[in-house]
């Protein structure tokens, strides 16, 4: 398990994401390790509150790529595609 380190804000497409929603995010992340990246995206926006203009989830997936980079936390390994199956949309790197 990585060590966990403190932030204090993070600045993320112009939103102000405070300590609080850091914690929240580490924290879904943390019980469900089973979600792919993208459906952990997807949570997170919708917990965030986070839209797009037009009503959409932002589905913002460089935050949590940032907050893992800066040793916040642990996304799962990305997983692969079964033969046969394609990913209409990949969303984290």
């Amino acid at each position: 398990m990585m060590a966990r380190r403190e932030v204090e804000e993070l600045i993320q497409c112009g939103r102000r994401i405070s300590v609080e929603e850091v914690e929240m995010i580490r924290e879904t992340v943390g019980m469900f390790p089973a979600l792919s990246r993208n459906e952990l995206v997807a949570t997170d926006c919708e917990d965030l509150g986070w839209y797009t203009a037009a009503g959409n989830l932002k589905r913002e997936a460089k935050l949590l790529k940032k907050l893992e980079a800066e040793g916040l936390m642990k996304l799962p390994e990305k997983r692969k595609a079964q033969a046969g199956q394609r990913y209409s949309q990949e969303i984290i790197g």
